[in-house]
């Protein structure tokens, strides 16, 4: 069993002690709580996790937070890809100066490149993509 304090809008603060103000809530109630903090509040009982009715303004802004985090994500995907294809591009260089064979490795994202041309195609599509997400980044801030 845990004792918190409810507030009033959403949120809680954990107490060790109980006070005149303080719940007690058992321990499956407190890690639903602790999982989805700004989105759950107790019940007056504090018997069970309510959900909060959030305004349409900070729905929005939740929905813009997490689309910028996503976003964010699939950026440093991509730069994990350009870090591979760099890799690859000097490896190519090296083989042509040496006049050596040059075989291409699997990407990070798991596809096989035949040609050093499909790799440069895939490079503009991807700084494209890296564009549009950077977009989407500094609108859900």
């Amino acid at each position: 069993m845990r004792y918190i304090i409810p507030f009033k809008n959403r949120g809680f603060r954990t107490v060790q002690s109980p006070t005149h103000d303080s719940v007690c809530i058992s321990e499956e109630v407190y890690i639903g709580l602790t999982k989805a903090p700004q989105t759950h509040i107790v019940s007056e009982d504090g018997r069970s996790v309510v959900p909060i009715t959030l305004t349409p303004a900070e729905i929005e802004a939740r929905q813009r937070r997490e689309s910028a985090h996503a976003s964010r994500q699939k950026i440093n995907v991509i730069y994990q890809w350009f870090n591979w294809y760099d890799n690859q591009i000097k490896q190519y260089e090296r083989a042509r100066r040496i006049n050596s064979q040059f075989e291409i490795s699997p990407s990070p994202d798991g596809v096989f490149y035949r040609t050093v041309e499909e790799m440069d195609n895939s490079a503009a599509e991807k700084q494209l993509q890296v564009k549009i997400l950077r977009q989407e980044v500094r609108d859900g801030k």
